[in-house]
């Protein structure tokens, strides 16, 4: 199949154009503004096994003769691209590379745009946690060892069932004390399950700055009613800056599963293209792209913050 001719695309005298067939990249200026400022196009590459190329050119200040800056793709299979030009985004409809076969790739695109909101998972994204410490408090409070609180809640599937809304908390702790022929008292047993989270300090700012920015953002997250009641309790940021609040308990499906995705995109009113979502878990991940998110695998906050970069979402932290 004959990969798609060059695309072009801008405006306010910029342009970006795209060869797929050459996987070449310009940066343009259709028109003289006198000497400006150095420019900057960042390519975003997303590959059908959940690899990311995030490609970025400086280019000079350019004088009013100097009207092109170009380069070059790395030659991978690509689902999709965006150029950003300077403050201008480019959307390349398709980015397709042939195969070192010579057979061309072609793959459904995967448009990176400016999202209207911005999804983050809780766990491990915004808090950290640690299982072990709440299989510990757990056994404490239940007078059992660690081991068989971790056998009763993860080797069962007694929290994921939680999780997806599928019993109730009094289920959750009659199942749990049928499991392990404990009967601690309901209150310190919830408690126990649940003080296991802190803030991902290094967040922080980023959450604070992009509510300041005006971004709707929001939570998708596998989470229990006992987890969720204590981090609203706990961390007041959930409240006072998501508006949107897709958690696995109450909407009855977990991720990766699509509905999830899907719930969480009607939620915030907005097509699943136009939401952003960084989870820890890569399968997550792949879950939120196949429904049509623009999903990254969140790993340091400064990686998160130049992928958010790349789409238009301003930081100047």
């Amino acid at each position: 199949m004959k990969p798609s001719p060059e695309i072009e695309s801008g405006g306010d005298g910029w342009s970006a154009v795209a060869n797929p067939e050459r996987a070449s990249w310009g940066l343009r200026r259709n028109r003289d503004f006198g000497p400006l400022a150095a420019a900057t196009a960042t390519a975003v590459v997303s590959t059908p096994c959940g690899g990311e190329f995030l490609c970025r050119y400086a280019a000079p200040p350019l004088s009013p003769i100097s009207r092109r800056q170009s380069g070059r793709f790395p030659r991978t299979q690509g689902q999709g691209a965006a150029l950003s030009c300077g403050h201008r985004e480019a959307k390349v409809q398709r980015f397709n590379h042939c195969l070192a076969s010579g057979l061309a790739c072609m793959t459904p695109p995967s448009l990176i745009t400016r999202p209207k909101i911005l999804f983050f998972d809780l766990g491990m994204v915004l808090l950290r946690f640690d299982v072990n410490v709440m299989c510990r408090q757990v056994g404490v409070a239940a007078g059992i060892p660690a081991e068989a609180a971790h056998q009763a809640l993860f080797e069962s599937p007694l929290q994921r069932d939680y999780e997806s809304g599928r019993v109730t908390t009094r289920q959750f702790y009659e199942s749990f004390c049928r499991q392990t022929g404990a009967r601690p008292d309901f209150d310190a047993l919830l408690q126990a399950a649940s003080d296991i989270f802190e803030l991902n300090a290094s967040m922080i700012p980023v959450v604070a700055h992009l509510y300041r920015g005006g971004w709707r953002l929001g939570l998708l997250s596998n989470t229990c009613a006992c987890h969720w009641e204590h981090c609203l309790r706990r961390f007041r940021m959930l409240s006072e800056l998501f508006d949107v609040h897709a958690v696995s308990f109450r909407i009855g499906a977990a991720k990766p599963d699509a509905a999830i995705f899907r719930a969480a995109a009607d939620m915030a009113g907005a097509a699943p293209h136009e939401a952003f979502f960084t989870d820890d878990i890569l399968g997550h991940v792949e879950g939120a792209r196949a429904v049509g998110f623009d999903a990254v695998r969140y790993t340091t906050t400064p990686r998160l913050v130049a992928d958010l970069q790349s789409r238009g979402v301003r930081l100047n932290l």
